[in-house]
């Protein structure tokens, strides 16, 4: 499952939010909770292992319906005139706007008895073959009104949100 707009860890909401101006560009976090998505989830789980009720279907951004991209095709809105409490006071927030930047992963081949797809073999030419191609980088592509992923599982508050 992939839970749409949240960050890798942490409770999410605006209380996750940090914003130094000082040490930061950007705020970082996300304002999107996915706690109440997890607990279900893992009531699906248990009546899975218990019941034997599968559990629904998985969610994640595809290819072959636009909602997995490369970075360039990224739809994020350009934000301006945002500020973010720091420290108490209202700090101005720079103008953002996606550029699609990303780090460049080389493909690289370790010999006939590496699998490079779960990291498992032998590595037999040391140091790997440079291929002369990169990994495909591919990003979930946002909602350009809002900056929030297309697929994936929704929360409550981005479905509906209160303010």
């Amino acid at each position: 499952y992939y839970y749409a707009s949240t960050q890798h860890g942490g409770a999410g909401g605006v209380e996750s939010i940090s914003y130094a101006p000082s040490r930061t560009v950007y705020p970082a976090g996300t304002v999107v909770h996915f706690n109440d998505t997890f607990r279900a989830l893992f009531l699906a789980l248990e009546d899975w292992v218990v019941r034997g009720t599968e559990p629904p279907p998985s969610q994640v951004p595809r290819i072959a319906d636009g909602t997995l991209v490369r970075p360039a095709q990224v739809a994020f809105p350009a934000m301006r005139g945002l500020t973010w409490n720091a420290g108490g006071v209202p700090a101005q927030i720079p103008d953002f706007r996606y550029l699609g930047r990303y780090n460049d992963f080389t493909l690289l081949d370790f010999g006939p008895q590496y699998r490079a797809q779960d990291e498992s073999g032998i590595a037999t030419v040391q140091p790997p073959r440079v291929v002369g191609r990169d990994y495909a980088i591919l990003v979930p592509q946002v909602d350009p009104a809002t900056g929030l992923a297309k697929a994936g599982i929704q929360s409550v508050e981005a479905r509906a949100p209160l303010g």
